[in-house]
């Protein structure tokens, strides 16, 4: 396999949506064109966009590796392995509507399990569409490699977000003594930013809404607004504008009611209209 995959990646989008792996491999797709960036980027589309790579397994001892996405999400995805004999392995096939256990390796990040012997060769078809941004980091790791790889990356995520609950908490007993509302403010919109990260990271869908896939393809939109919101009325508790400066007080307000239209608004925005 190449030390990057800069230069070894073709494309070529799907208007449809029905594209099956046996259409493509039959010469029934569109042509193939090459990634001409070191990631694949096609912006906003709505299209499925489907990936070939050209695999060869040049090492002496490993048969199993893990493909490694460095996505969260993607409303629909699937990886298929064409071996030179002909056979089609589908490793990896989630959809919008399939929860986190769906995934074959539960992991905040997509990862696809693949066998591939030494001296094999294969190429491998990614077929994946989403309502965000086309852009998809890839690259290819052993199964030990990635093991260590997600424990280093669990331990980061949760000693950071140790260290966002830790000043929750003590807010939260500073308010118990001193009833003070200022307390609560904090603890709202740090409590939001954390949730935020962490849908972010992926691990909001592991733990707290797997079985919600609908939900977590847009939840950056109420929490990011939540946040929005938060943060100025933070300010206003904080710094007793109300009293101290009704201008500026206002102006938070106005912020807190942008910020609450906005989100509202792009409930009947549909998603993914850019088209190429």
């Amino acid at each position: 396999m190449p030390a990057t995959l800069e230069g070894h990646i073709d494309y070529t989008l799907d208007a449809s949506k029905n594209l099956m792996v046996e259409d493509v491999l039959s010469g029934s797709s569109p042509p193939f064109q090459p990634v001409t960036t070191a990631f694949p980027d096609f912006g906003y589309i709505d299209k499925h966009v489907w990936l070939r790579l050209r695999l060869q397994n040049v090492t002496e001892d490993v048969s199993i590796w893990r493909v490694h996405f460095r996505e969260n999400f993607k409303q629909f995805m699937a990886v298929h392995v064409v071996y030179n004999d002909g056979r089609v392995d589908t490793v990896y096939n989630v959809g919008v509507t399939d929860g986190f256990d769906k995934r074959p390796i539960q992991y905040p990040e997509m990862v696809a399990p693949m066998t591939l012997d030494p001296g094999e060769a294969a190429t491998l078809f990614i077929n994946f569409w989403s309502e965000g941004s086309s852009h998809i980091a890839f690259g290819f790791e052993t199964e030990l490699s990635f093991a260590s790889t997600a424990a280093q990356r669990t331990a980061k995520n949760f000693l950071y977000y140790g260290m966002v609950i830790l000043p929750m908490l003590l807010a939260i007993i500073g308010f118990a003594i001193y009833r003070h509302g200022v307390f609560i403010a904090y603890v709202a919109t740090w409590l939001t930013a954390l949730l935020y990260v962490m849908h972010g990271d992926g691990v909001a869908f592991q733990y707290l809404w797997p079985n919600n896939p609908a939900f977590n393809s847009f939840a950056s939109i109420p929490l990011g607004t939540l946040l929005i919101m938060l943060a100025p009325n933070f300010a206003r508790v904080f710094l007793n504008t109300r009293v101290h400066n009704p201008y500026v007080d206002r102006m938070l307000w106005g912020v807190i009611w942008l910020a609450f239209a906005l989100g509202v608004s792009s409930v009947g925005v549909r998603p993914c209209g850019w088209t190429v």
